[in-house]
């Protein structure tokens, strides 16, 4: 899955984002209003594998080591996470649900960034963390994954690249360099579902150093 959105949705929105950065750095009087942007972004996939990483990490051109990402992703088959579980009758695809966007959030807490996206092969969503609550996420509805020229739909439909593209731009303006390195833990809302009094008790006592809490 990852390899055929590299090949395919984020070479697109990464030939976008070059022909942008070309046009501005070509016209000297568009800097003062678009300096920032005009710093080239682009998709790749995360440098780093294994638990706490990124699958898809948005960063300028210039940084090959992805130090100081713009935004982050998280790639996702349709049947294991979706926009719509959150209203699931199912405990089981609301706590899926919770725990992909615990993770996402994880992400941007330790990279200090607002932006991210969760996305598998139906749908695109954009996710915001919304500064000064601790574990408050803002997410767009789903945009379509466009696999052919004909969305399917009437009327104009902003497909997945094209809000990809927005993203990478809007994102480097909502860095969090100046955000503390510890936070305070986010409590737990009230929408956010509990395991049933019949669940099986965990086979050791979780860390008390480390609270569930943190990724919320």
């Amino acid at each position: 899955m990852e390899i055929l959105f590299h090949m395919t949705i984020f070479t697109r929105v990464n030939i976008a984002l070059q022909s942008v950065n070309i046009h501005l750095n070509q016209r000297p009087h568009l800097l003062g209003a678009f300096g920032k942007v005009s710093d080239r972004q682009v998709i790749s996939p995360g440098l780093q594998y294994g638990a706490g990483k990124p699958d898809l990490t948005f960063h300028l051109y210039t940084d090959h080591g992805q130090l100081h990402p713009i935004a982050v992703g998280d790639i996702k088959l349709f049947a294991k996470w979706s926009h719509d579980r959150w209203k699931s009758s199912s405990l089981e695809d609301r706590m899926d649900f919770r725990q992909v966007l615990a993770q996402i959030n994880y992400y941007m807490r330790k990279r200090k960034c607002r932006y991210a996206i969760a996305i598998n092969e139906v749908e695109c969503t954009a996710i915001y963390r919304v500064p000064g609550y601790n574990g408050w996420l803002s997410l767009s509805e789903p945009f379509p994954i466009a696999w052919t020229d004909n969305s399917g739909g009437d009327g104009e439909v902003m497909t997945a690249d094209v809000a990809l593209f927005g993203l990478s731009l809007w994102a480097q303006w909502g860095t969090d360099t100046s955000e503390d390195e510890e936070e305070e833990y986010a409590n737990l809302d009230e929408y956010y579902p509990e395991e049933p009094q019949s669940s099986p008790i965990p086979s050791s006592p979780p860390n008390p150093h480390h609270p569930t809490s943190e990724y919320l």
